[in-house]
């Protein structure tokens, strides 16, 4: 059965009203019931509702925003029942929630669009029903999608080697964007790194640039990038790297690469101070690694140009080589320097230009005599010699000598001939040292009688067999004689 409901207020001619009328009309399936007032002239009508919309334009972004209207129901002729509430004709990816979703009165009606929702203008309709009643109406729906975009607060930055600068970025979202951007740099130079604190973010990060000591100056275009899914956004700036200030320092230099000591002297060595970048302090300076019995000592014992190190040693000191470093210190700044301190005894030693001579009676022979100082030994030595035999006198020019002198040997005639070990020896003070020359003299060549005393006749000697012979020499010398034995025949 359907209810048709008309309200009339028409009159007819001559002023008749119609009332108290009925009419049932039966047409197949259908059964239409009229029903009318007698009281008023007016027809009675049956309950029956209406949707509203508060606005009938949402505006939604892809994984973003929602939108929101309120969908108003509308009673009519004592219509009082719940309408249950759905929506139809949704495009792929948009989704449409009321709360609550049965109402009598309103009912709030949120619309989403997932990521993967297409852009676009959409018409969704809304209908509303209870029992027999219905009622719809139509919402226009608009899809944008959602992005964001990144700006930095400094369009430029300077940086010098070894500092550091800072620049904030901030994500700016649009159309509902809320999510997450993951930011990233590019176009730094070698030698300049970069952090984002955080490094993921919604709203702002902190970008920080560090320069290294190696960084070459310039200007370099940077691109901050940020990614959320699919989505992307860049910022541009600049990074400018300037040429540092030269750091103030120093460095020592010493005038002696080694220096030479002997127990109980001294030496000095000059230390300079070179300023680089533009240093001009006073410099501390002290030393290190000095054997024990030696003392140092600076003049001045600060300085900005030059100061005398003299190194005294005692007279214990333990000869060796000994690394020795000064350093000096100006507030945070210091530098040092090297040198080999030598430690030896003083000394000498004495040698001949020949390793032996030789003498005939009344004869001469010279050899020269060096001494030879060791650790700085430059003081005169006393010569003497020793071994000479009987009849060789020696005598040395000079005497006594802190580089050379001739020695000669004269030989009288009656010095036995023989070979001779003949030591030289040398004395300066406590020290001493001595070389050796070998001596040589040979005999005389005078004539000697000889006179066989035994056997006093002729001999004979057989095959074989030896026979000696006694014999006496007169008128020569018996030394470096040489015999032969001339004659005879066989018997």
């Amino acid at each position: 059965m359907k209810l048709l409901s008309v309200r009339t207020a028409n009159e007819f001619p001559g002023g008749l009203r119609w009332f108290g009328l009925a009419i049932a009309l039966c047409f197949a399936s259908s059964i239409v019931m009229i029903s009318g007032c007698s009281a008023g002239g007016a027809l009675a009508i049956a309950p029956s509702l209406s949707l509203a919309v508060s606005s009938s334009n949402v505006t939604v972004s892809t994984g973003g925003n929602a939108g929101i209207t309120t969908i108003m129901v509308d009673g009519q002729n004592g219509f009082s029942g719940n309408v249950s509430l759905a929506a139809s004709d949704l495009p792929k990816g948009v989704t449409a929630t009321f709360n609550p979703a049965t109402t009598s009165s309103t009912s709030s009606l949120v619309v989403t669009a997932s990521k993967t929702a297409a852009a676009g203008r959409y018409k969704i309709k809304v209908n509303g029903k209870s029992g027999d009643s219905s009622s719809s109406t139509t919402i226009d729906v608009t899809v944008t999608a959602a992005s964001f975009s990144l700006s930095a607060s400094n369009a430029s930055l300077s940086l010098a080697a070894n500092s550091t600068a800072s620049n904030t970025v901030t994500v700016t979202g649009a159309d509902g964007f809320t999510g997450s951007v993951d930011l990233a740099v590019s176009g730094l130079p070698a030698g300049v790194t970069a952090a984002f604190s955080p490094s993921s973010t919604s709203t702002t990060s902190s970008l920080t640039l560090m320069a290294g000591s190696s960084v070459a100056a310039g200007s370099y275009p940077l691109a901050i990038r940020g990614t959320s899914g699919s989505l992307t956004g860049a910022a541009a700036m600049t990074l400018n790297i300037s040429t540092p200030a030269p750091t103030p320092a120093f460095t020592l230099s010493t005038s002696s690469a080694s220096l030479s000591l002997n127990p109980s002297s001294s030496a000095s060595s000059i230390f300079t101070v070179k300023g680089t970048g533009g240093f001009a302090g006073t410099v501390a300076l002290a030393v290190s690694g000095l054997p024990s019995g030696m003392t140092a000592s600076f003049s001045p014992s600060s300085t900005c140009t030059t100061s005398s190190l003299t190194l005294t040693a005692g007279s214990t000191v333990a000869v060796g080589n000994y690394p020795v470093t000064v350093r000096g210190t100006s507030g945070s700044l210091s530098g040092t320097a090297s040198m080999t301190l030598n430690v030896s005894t003083l000394g000498f030693t004495l040698s001949t230009s020949s390793a032996s001579l030789s003498l005939s009676p009344s004869s001469s022979a010279s050899s020269t005599i060096t001494v030879n100082g060791s650790s700085g030994f430059a003081s005169a030595v006393a010569l003497a010699v020793s071994g000479l035999p009987s009849g060789v006198t020696a005598a040395f020019s000079p005497s006594s000598t802190s580089s050379t002198s001739s020695l000669t040997l004269t030989s009288g005639s009656t010095v036995a001939a023989g070979n001779y070990p003949v030591t030289i020896r040398g004395t300066s003070g406590s020290l001493s040292g001595s070389t050796n020359i070998s001596l040589a003299i040979a005999g005389t060549n005078s004539t000697a009688t000889v006179t066989i005393v035994h056997p006093a006749m002729g001999f004979s000697v057989l095959p074989g067999s030896v026979r000696r012979l006694y014999a006496t020499v007169t008128g020569g010398v018996t030394n470096g004689v040489t015999w032969t034995v001339s004659g005879g025949g066989v018997l």
